[in-house]
């Protein structure tokens, strides 16, 4: 009867000398993260009946690393595929940590950009996507990848899909691009461009002289400057006509697009030398 009770006994300490020494990893965890220096970023704990882990980011965004609770040992998680690229993001979702990198430092529509899911449960990496650029949004846990689909002149499309840190897409959507302003004819933007200018042309009023057809944007311009056509020191005269797409001599007929090249050409009813003047 002694023995039963001191094996009792016995394993009563010992129940109580495991439970007493059982890591708090909750608390740990806090303190660990509470002490992260100011260079460090915290992206998520992982804490279940077999792993104990702290995923923190340097400020940087040049790594990321796995802190142990259990054995107190930190690893740093080396990023594939990423030889050669000059910056990246770091995000962690609910299931994946995800990483975007670009193939150099500027956010060139022409680079390419390469988007990775780690899965915290697997420790592996995975190629999610490729794009032309990016926009990394760590407040909405948010990662937009536009690809461009356009000629050598810039002109065409861009998709744009809209994912979650866990690689879900959110939103998909796709619009017209035109990225200079200088291009060569016959290309969708040199024709907006025209168009755009014949718009600005046709609201800015023009005001001429009707003696040599120099353009001007107010009255007062024109009738403060000396006109080449009369003599010397004599200013402008206005034309006071409404703007057309063919202008008539009022003294033979003859019909030219602009004033400066009607009024630069004789007039056969009018004495010699004499130039063409613009009807109203």
């Amino acid at each position: 009867m002694k023995k039963n009770t001191l094996a009792l006994l016995a394993v009563i300490c010992t129940t109580v000398l495991i439970v007493s020494c059982k890591k708090d990893y909750q608390k740990l965890s806090m303190e660990f993260i509470r002490n992260l220096p100011d260079t460090c970023e915290l992206l998520v704990q992982i804490e279940n009946e077999v792993d104990h882990f702290v995923y923190y980011k340097s400020q940087r965004q040049d790594a990321f690393f796995r802190y142990n609770l259990e054995t107190e040992d930190t690893e740093t998680i080396a990023i594939r595929e990423l030889e050669g690229a000059q910056a990246y993001n770091i995000g962690a979702g609910k299931e994946n940590i995800l990483i975007g990198h670009k193939e150099d430092e500027n956010d060139s529509v022409g680079s390419h950009v390469h988007i990775q899911l780690y899965n915290l449960q697997t420790l592996t990496f995975k190629k999610f996507t490729t794009c032309n650029w990016y926009k990394f949004d760590e407040g909405t846990k948010q990662v937009s990848c536009f690809s461009y689909n356009t000629d050598k002149y810039g002109d065409g499309s861009c998709t744009i899909d809209t994912y979650d840190f866990d690689g879900n897409l959110l939103t998909k959507k796709e619009t017209e691009v035109s990225r200079y302003k200088e291009v060569p004819p016959g290309t969708l933007a040199a024709r907006r461009q025209a168009a755009s200018a014949v718009f600005e042309q046709s609201n800015t009023p023009h005001y001429y002289c009707q003696l040599c057809g120099a353009e001007f944007n107010t009255i007062r311009d024109v009738t403060n400057n000396t006109c080449p056509r009369r003599g010397f020191g004599e200013k402008h005269i206005l034309y006071e006509g409404s703007e057309k797409e063919q202008y008539a001599c009022k003294y033979c007929g003859a019909q030219f697009r602009t004033i400066r090249d009607m009024t630069f050409n004789t007039c056969p009813r009018r004495g010699h030398g004499e130039k063409h003047i613009p009807a109203l």
